[in-house]
């Protein structure tokens, strides 16, 4: 069973998936579906490196700020806090600019002017992720659940590319639960009650995985470009009201269009010969 359990298909794939569907139907007549997309990223943790914080690496801070997502996202929901376009600005600014506190001991390393092009770079693509993420989730938690499952499937594929295995897991985990989610309310044929924050925690960590890869990683920041058109994809396709699955497979085919882009530019990226070579 240990054998089992330290594959990085299961790690990543098989028991978030799981896990997050028991939780999705447990949670599915409540506004706090966020925990359960959440669940991947802490299902990975639980079967790879822990939940210790020390020392507290780049990686590490990533899960902080992705929890600490999630936790506002429970928060907002309980409360009943209506989406307004003011309140999605501060929280896309406010991840945004957590982005450069993970970022920290890289930009650290950083001449100066690479170190400020890079933290506007970071600061600028979280923003633009969250933002969109969160106005995606505005229609209703079925295109969220599918922008979470995208946007996770994406940077964890991305990351592959970055040489940055641990960090795929975390992203695919992140994916893998929001397509549960998703699927969780295609099978009930009834979506859940609305939470536009539903995609806070996927948009949180997904974006900060892509943003590791290639600070850290060997991944190119151009690839990283398409990424912010994954929401505002997955809006383009609407069915009639109450064609779950026709509406869930749609936004889906739609939101994996810029995500094959960027898998795409990664792609042909790692082909081209490095200058050394």
């Amino acid at each position: 069973m240990q054998t089992l359990l330290n594959h990085p298909a299961v790690q990543a794939a098989a028991v978030p998936f799981v896990v997050a569907l028991v939780l999705a139907f447990a949670l599915a007549r409540t506004r706090a579906l966020a925990v359960a997309v959440a669940s991947g990223l802490v299902v990975e943790l639980a079967l790879t490196v822990g939940f210790a914080l020390e020392p507290l690496t780049a990686m590490r801070k990533m899960v902080v700020v992705t929890l600490a997502a999630t936790a506002i996202a429970v928060v907002l929901e309980a409360a009943g806090v209506a989406q307004r376009r003011g309140i999605t600005v501060v929280l896309a600014g406010v991840t945004a600019l957590a982005a450069a506190w993970v970022l920290q001991r890289v930009l650290a390393q950083k001449e100066p002017a690479a170190a400020v092009w890079m933290g506007t770079g970071a600061v600028a693509f979280v923003f633009a992720v969250v933002g969109s993420s969160l106005q995606a989730a505005t229609a209703s938690p079925l295109p969220a659940s599918v922008v979470a499952a995208c946007l996770g499937w994406g940077t964890g594929v991305l990351a592959l590319f970055g040489a940055s295995a641990l960090l795929a897991q975390l992203g695919l985990a992140l994916g893998t639960a929001g397509a549960a989610v998703a699927l969780v309310q295609m099978i009930r044929g009834q979506e859940s009650p609305l939470g536009w924050t539903l995609a806070l925690p996927a948009a949180v960590g997904a974006a900060l995985v892509a943003l590791l890869a290639s600070a850290t990683g060997e991944l190119p920041w151009y690839c990283l470009l398409p990424l912010p058109l994954v929401p505002w994809a997955a809006r383009l396709v609407r069915a009639p009201s109450g064609a779950l699955w026709r509406n869930g497979f749609g936004a889906g085919c739609a939101a994996l269009v810029p995500v094959l882009l960027a898998v795409g530019v990664a792609w042909f990226a790692a082909r081209q010969p490095s200058p050394a070579g």
